[in-house]
């Protein structure tokens, strides 16, 4: 080529161009350096975030390594008894520090199946499969320990569960083979016997606040006028 011409390079035209039209801003925010100082007191703000969370989550633990299936808290917020695991025996606690407070022992050295407290939190009915342990609860008032004692026993080969009514005068006792039998506590005896699912055993029962009504849930779920029930066979005991 003469010297007089200039190559001009098709690259050297383009790539300004090219720059112009898909450049993305880059905004690029460096984070402060901290000093070794501030970095230990952050970490010793976050521990002391994560214990505070973990004491408002995780009050106390009862009945460490023991496998229970069964909890009920009394009504008055007092104590909590737990049971299951294939053991013949009810703890019952404390509910606001954890302590110990009595253990119930069933005499027949059946495994318990289900607990539950009354209304008034007096009494707490322990099911197994032999029948039904009403223990009538109470404080010592010198030394403040528990006082129990078994107040009647309701022989029932079938029971799985139990329910006291709003009022504290009944205990519907539902059974394997699909029927509900309603005790009057009063006269310790058997005012009603309902049988709807034959050999579906009954999972669980709800009385509603008014204690007006009685849900049964076994296979399928019936609610029943507990009232008129009661209003049927009050000539019975009466």
């Amino acid at each position: 080529l003469p010297s007089c011409c200039v190559v001009i390079d098709e690259m050297s035209i383009l790539f300004p161009i090219f720059l112009k039209c898909f450049s993305f801003p880059i905004n690029l925010k460096m984070k402060p350096q901290l000093s070794h100082k501030t970095r230990i007191a952050l970490s010793k703000r976050k521990k002391t975030r994560k214990q505070e969370n973990r004491k408002m989550s995780w009050v106390y633990s009862v009945c460490e390594g023991r496998n229970s299936n069964l909890i009920a808290i009394s009504p008055d917020n007092q104590f909590v008894a737990i049971a299951g695991s294939g053991k013949p025996d009810v703890p019952i606690y404390k509910l606001g520090t954890g302590e110990l407070f009595g253990e119930l022992i069933d005499s027949h050295g059946c495994f318990v199946i289900h607990v539950t407290f009354s209304p008034c939190s007096n009494t707490l009915a322990v099911c197994t499969h032999s029948g039904i342990n009403l223990w009538k609860l109470g404080i010592d008032e010198k030394y403040g320990n528990m006082t129990a004692s078994n107040e009647r026993f309701l022989n029932n080969l079938n029971s799985v569960n139990s329910k006291f009514s709003r009022d504290g005068k009944h205990l519907v006792i539902g059974d394997v083979n699909g029927g509900a039998k309603i005790i009057n506590l009063e006269h310790n005896i058997l005012v009603c016997d309902i049988s709807f699912n034959p050999y579906r055993r009954v999972y669980c029962m709800e009385f509603r606040p008014d204690n007006n009504s009685l849900a049964i849930s076994s296979h399928q779920i019936s609610v029943w006028n507990f009232a008129s029930l009661m209003e049927r066979v009050k000539d019975s005991y009466n």
